[in-house]
């Protein structure tokens, strides 16, 4: 009798147990007055399916409160899909945001909370990374030549670059040296200026993600333009700007509340 009770508990744990693996995920869930979530879960999933950005999520979680949402189109598609599929990838690969209700209503509970926490915990690793490039000043910012970078008139000499701010605070004005080299690196063009057309905002965690993933973005351009003589002139039309190199290294980083970043 004593064994035929043990088993009857463990047969009924197992039961509870398997009950709570297979429990489907439903975006009514989602809704305020559905208590099957706590906050944490519903700030993670709604953060997931971009009904809240990483901003707004993160200032949730650190209230204990949801924020006000003004829209919540993305959810309201997912209970009400047009007819087409679309599964939640990226959803910078559909302007709209479509979410394929049936297929996240198939899931496992389980599975899409881990879906959802993994991606906020991306962003959380990109912005302390983001916070970490600002202890060093040659992670703080980067430049990458345009598609015309380099533009010749008699001796004048003007380039057209991009920069990326990869810390948290805005960048006024950035200062370094600048150098032109061709592929054999024989320096052409070499100089300090001043990059100071900002402010020169920084990325949004999702820049930035998008900056590692090498999607093609642009953050900020500049225009530099130097004097050169007849010789650098005569080379660099011989080179041409698709057989250039750019390279640049930060001296001194102003932000644009003030504070210094300086090498």
């Amino acid at each position: 009798m004593k064994k035929l009770f043990i088993l009857t508990i463990f047969y009924f744990t197992s039961l509870s147990c398997f009950s709570q693996e297979v429990a489907k995920f439903g975006f009514s869930m989602l809704q305020k007055e559905n208590t099957r979530l706590d906050l944490n879960e519903k700030i993670y999933l709604k953060n997931y399916f971009t009904n809240i950005n990483y901003k707004e999520a993160k200032e949730a979680f650190l209230n204990g409160a949801l924020p006000v949402i003004t829209d919540a189109k993305t959810i309201k598609r997912a209970l009400n899909p047009p007819d087409i599929t679309h599964l939640k990838r990226d959803f910078s690969k559909s302007p709209f945001g479509i979410i394929d209700k049936e297929y996240y209503e198939s899931l496992p509970l389980t599975s899409v909370m881990k879906l959802a926490k993994a991606y906020y915990s991306e962003f959380v690793e990109i912005e302390k990374a983001q916070e970490e490039n600002m202890r060093n000043i040659s992670k703080a910012i980067k430049v990458s030549m345009t598609p015309h970078f380099l533009k010749i008139q008699d001796n004048k000499v003007s380039f057209d670059f991009t920069v990326y701010n990869l810390g948290l605070k805005d960048i006024e004005t950035a200062y370094g040296n600048v150098t032109v080299v061709d592929n054999y690196g024989n320096i052409l063009i070499q100089g300090n200026y001043a990059l100071d057309s900002g402010p020169y905002e920084a990325l949004s965690v999702y820049q930035y993600k998008d900056l590692l993933e090498q999607k093609i973005w642009s953050n900020s351009n500049v225009f530099v333009m130097t004097e050169v003589d007849d010789y650098t002139v005569k080379k660099l039309k011989e080179i041409g700007s698709s057989n250039l190199l750019l390279k640049y290294e930060p001296n001194r980083i102003i932000y644009s509340d003030g504070t210094n970043l300086i090498k």
